[in-house]
């Protein structure tokens, strides 16, 4: 069994698509497209007077003609940005309106994993590929709905119960330990822990199991990111590399109690990598959805379901 893990798309188009086209050069039996799915922001396009619109692009404001306009569209959803029309009255109501600017984005968020769901059954041939879309902790709850509505067309969530692969089986953990970010899906580590234990417990072998969970165990190689201030502002000192461990120490202990054959993580961007806790291989393969660069890991599983080769592709 061959397989393809890519994590934090955080709605870049681009990645998505090179995710798909890597499934397919790589002749991979399982793509698995992790959480974080959804974007960060959303920009609004500003119609001017006569044939021009007024567009954040490439964090500084442009002004484009009717006729560049699909392409600037094209290029926002590449990078990660959702976006929509409005003039500039309705743009000033909106800023006294925080609520109606969430709606926006929650709608843009279903409208394009819809669009990700609706492109993997054009594009894969989903009896020969197993494709996983799983959310992360910065995706709202909305999307598990929409998700669940293509498990009977061949793309999983796999976050109710395990998948039964030929010599595996795979658990699937959406959230994470806090964050200074207060996200959708987090909590405390005695909280994670239970979550954990339920689905582990619903594993006949735990010891072949892959653990594709979105947080990394804590104090290895994969949970580095930057130590922030009080003005969650990244530390920085000269010379000094001021990163900290910040994984989950409900992850760890139980990679430790169940010596999975492979763990698939991602959650911080700035620590790709690969670490083992015992026998266990626990993988990141960080993210630069934001520079169009795709990153992910081919991984090999044998027939006894272990481990026999990986590696990391990027590009």
């Amino acid at each position: 069994m061959r397989i393809l893990f890519a994590a934090d798309l955080h709605g870049a188009d681009l990645i998505f698509k090179k995710c798909l086209k890597s499934a397919e050069t790589y002749e991979v039996s399982a793509l698995i497209l992790a959480g974080d799915l959804t974007a960060k922001d959303i920009r609004p396009i500003i119609k001017k007077d006569g044939n021009s619109y007024l567009v954040n692009y490439r964090d500084k404001k442009e002004v484009v003609t009717t006729a560049e306009l699909k392409k600037i569209e094209e290029a926002l959803a590449s990078m990660g940005h959702y976006f929509f029309h409005c003039s500039e009255t309705e743009l000033e109501d909106l800023k006294e309106k925080q609520d109606k600017i969430f709606k926006i984005m929650d709608e843009k968020i279903l409208e394009r994993l819809e669009y990700w769901a609706e492109t993997v059954i054009r594009q894969i041939d989903l009896t020969k590929t197993t494709v996983f879309i799983t959310p992360g902790n910065d995706d709202i709850l909305k999307i598990d709905s929409l998700l669940s509505r293509y498990e009977d067309k061949g793309i999983h969530t796999n976050l109710l119960q395990p998948y039964i692969f030929p010599s595996n089986e795979m658990i699937s953990l959406d959230y994470s330990n806090p964050t200074p970010w207060d996200t959708p899906r987090e909590c405390k580590e005695d909280e994670l822990a239970k979550m954990i234990k339920k689905k582990v417990k619903q594993l006949k072998d735990p010891g072949k199991a892959i653990f594709n969970f979105h947080c990394p165990p804590v104090d290895t190689r994969i949970d580095l990111a930057p130590k922030l201030d009080k003005n969650l502002k990244p530390v920085i000192i000269p010379g000094v590399d001021t990163s900290i461990h910040v994984g989950s120490k409900a992850v760890r202990e139980m990679i430790e109690d169940c010596q999975p054959v492979l763990g698939l993580h991602g959650h911080f961007h700035e620590s790709p990598g690969v670490d083992r806790i015992g026998k266990t291989i626990c993988l990141n393969p960080g993210s630069e959805y934001w520079n169009g660069i795709i990153h992910g890991y081919i991984i090999d599983i044998d027939n006894e379901g272990n481990v026999s080769k990986y590696f990391r592709i990027e590009g």
